[in-house]
């Protein structure tokens, strides 16, 4: 799991990654599907999760 934690007022676009591949991640409590990205040569699954100022959110790997 992974929190982005925004103490700006402007907005984010958050790429919260998770290497390896995963057909699922929770964004703030619900499923999203995993997007595959590759970085580098290594594989990483991302989620994009908007973040409004002075806001937090949670990323984490479904079982």
């Amino acid at each position: 799991m992974i929190n982005f934690d925004h103490g700006s007022r402007t907005p984010r676009i958050w790429e919260a990654r998770f290497e390896g591949g995963r057909p699922w991640l929770e964004v703030n409590g619900h499923r999203v599907p995993g997007l595959p990205k590759v970085i580098d040569g290594v594989r990483y699954t991302v989620a994009l999760v908007p973040v409004p100022g002075g806001h937090t959110a949670t990323v984490k790997v479904m079982s």
